[in-house]
C-alpha cells in the first residue's frame, strides 16, 4: 500500500464543476433535447424506416 502523499491525491482527482454550473448545463440540454424532440422526422429516415419494416415482414 503507497503512502498518503496530498500531491498525488490531488493530481488522482477528477475536476469537479460547481453545483451551479452542472445545473447550468442540466437546463442547457434539456432545452436542446426538447427542441429536437419538436423537429419532424426527415422524410428520408421515414422511408428508411418503411423499408425496413416491409423487408422484416417478408417470409424468407
Amino acid at each position: 500500500m503507497m503512502p498518503h502523499n496530498p500531491q498525488t491525491d490531488q493530481k488522482e482527482k477528477a475536476p469537479s464543476l460547481s453545483d451551479e454550473a452542472q445545473k447550468q448545463i442540466g437546463r442547457k440540454l434539456r432545452l436542446l433535447y426538447e427542441q429536437l424532440e419538436a423537429e419532424p422526422i426527415p422524410d428520408k429516415f421515414v422511408d428508411l424506416l418503411r423499408a425496413l419494416a416491409e423487408k422484416e415482414s417478408k417470409p424468407r
